[in-house]
């Protein structure tokens, strides 16, 4: 019963994962922007036009890095000020992240990997708060391609994203137990095969809505 309840749960896990994750992910590096290349603050050290230098924004975040041009470029580490407490430490160009970075939050969620104009893009890895982790391929700030889901419980999905969502894969629980096919939304859906811990198949055919719907 336990692990009905905790499947149906899956989806709901991964939509609210994936609505907090972005509302912490996509925003711009500059905050309150007068302009969409001048941030509002001021220069603590340095020239902050090019080479090394520390920019405090006016709401109290701090960036201290390499700059090119007035924009950040380069190695750089950005403190934000806001109720995410979230850390970014790695490259920037032109005033955004990209290229290799981390991301930490107060929260104790991280991601590590790939960025591309101020979003996870490539091969990174993001740990959640309860414990899970998604290891695998980004694009726009979305899981995107191949990657894997390990929850705390050992219950394991792995197979192909797209939008943030899993079309397609292997969905294996603690129990040995593992499901092979089609998936929508996180969910069972389309053909699918259910087999128990020595490879045996427990159900086949359809499925619709994570239950299985017959042949």
């Amino acid at each position: 019963m336990r692990k009905k309840i905790m499947l149906a749960l899956i989806p709901v896990f991964i939509i609210a994962l994936h609505v907090t994750v972005l509302s912490y992910v996509k925003k711009k590096v500059y905050l309150n922007l007068s302009s969409l290349d001048v941030p509002k603050g001021a220069c603590q050290e340095g020239g902050c036009e090019n080479g090394k230098g520390v920019f405090i924004f006016s709401d109290g975040s701090k960036y201290e890095g390499n700059f090119s041009l007035g924009r950040f470029d380069g190695k750089g580490k950005l403190q934000y000020a806001d109720s995410t407490g979230a850390l970014y430490e790695g490259d920037f160009h032109k005033g955004t992240r990209d290229g290799k970075g981390v991301m930490a939050f107060s929260s104790g969620q991280k991601y590590e990997g790939g960025w591309k104009e101020d979003r996870m893009y490539g091969n990174g890895v993001m740990v959640y708060v309860d414990g899970s982790k998604y290891e695998g391929e980004w694009k726009d700030g979305k899981r995107d391609g191949n990657g894997t889901i390990t929850f705390s419980d050992e219950l394991i999905v792995s197979g192909e994203f797209k939008d943030d969502n899993m079309i397609s894969g292997m969905r294996k629980y603690g129990n040995g137990a593992y499901y092979k096919g089609q998936f929508r939304n996180s969910k069972r859906q389309g053909t699918g095969i259910m087999y128990d811990k020595q490879g045996k198949i427990i159900q086949k055919g359809q499925w619709s809505e994570d239950k299985y719907a017959g042949e």
